[in-house]
């Protein structure tokens, strides 16, 4: 899925220190959800290297959620600033999101809006990578059917990484998320990354425990629902096409309290230098 690699990001950044690299990818993600309504997304992304020791993210994503009587489009735009001190890393990011909600048997319109800041620090030691990142996030609009009209959110999530070898890597990042309406909630994911081949990369994982309002800073993927997610897991396959393109494909399932959702995803990412 939408992927800012730390990685690549660590170990490649000492062999461009005279070259400029410009990363656009682009996702196609298709929802189904258990109560019968539809999503579509499409989302941009670009990764530029300023320096050898600063890069640049940024991000559009647009939303549309359909159901039987109503539209909700939600618009994303995101920036995301990692800087390189290795073995230290340290990750500024900012989103801001907008919904707009309209109910299609008579006029009837209402928008919110959601600003998220993010600061994320990591340790690389002996293939280890160790971490944390803390998540604020301020919610306004019609956020539930209860007419609640604000939420805040305050995460934390701990990272405990290891390149086990040169084809398997493991994640583990237990977090915790306190809620303005008074919810408290832990959780724990875990995903890997196996290379199939030389080629083909396989990625797998999943949560357990209870989340909202979760932020994910390395895909920099906000699930932006009220309800409390319970569960998820997911599998991707990244095809190599060159040295400079890759094809990737993703399944994904999660659930809330209330429903349940299957994303299909799609998308081309891309590195250039220049």
């Amino acid at each position: 899925m939408k992927n800012a690699v730390i990685i690549f990001l660590f170990l490649s950044s000492a062999l461009w220190a005279d070259s400029t690299l410009v990363s656009p990818s682009f996702y196609f993600t298709y929802g189904n959800y258990s109560s019968k309504d539809l999503s579509k997304s499409y989302a941009f992304y670009n990764t530029s290297g300023i320096t050898k020791n600063y890069f640049l993210t940024v991000n559009y994503d647009n939303l549309l959620i359909s159901g039987k009587d109503w539209n909700y489009l939600q618009q994303t735009f995101l920036a995301s600033n990692y800087l390189n001190f290795f073995p230290f890393g340290v990750k500024l990011t900012y989103a801001h999101l907008k919904g707009d909600y309209s109910y299609t048997p008579y006029p009837y319109t209402y928008s919110d809006y959601t600003n998220l800041y993010n600061l994320d620090l990591f340790y690389y030691k002996n293939l280890y990578y160790l971490g944390f990142s803390f998540t604020y996030l301020h919610a306004k609009g019609n956020l539930n059917i209860n007419g609640l009209t604000q939420q805040n959110s305050s995460q934390l999530t701990l990272r405990f990484e290891k390149i086990i070898s040169n084809d398997l890597f493991l994640s583990i990042k237990p977090s915790y998320s306190q809620i303005s309406d008074g919810r408290k909630l832990y959780s724990l994911s875990g995903k890997f990354h196996y290379l199939l081949s030389s080629q083909l990369l396989l990625k797998a994982g999943g949560m357990i425990g209870k989340r909202a309002y979760y932020f994910d800073s390395d895909l920099l993927t906000i699930y932006n629902q009220d309800y409390t997610q319970t569960s998820l897991y997911f599998g991707q396959l990244e095809y190599s096409v060159s040295s400079s393109i890759k094809l990737i494909s993703s399944y994904q399932r999660t659930k809330f309290q209330n429903y349940s959702i299957n994303y299909f995803i799609l998308g081309i990412k891309s590195n250039f230098f220049f």
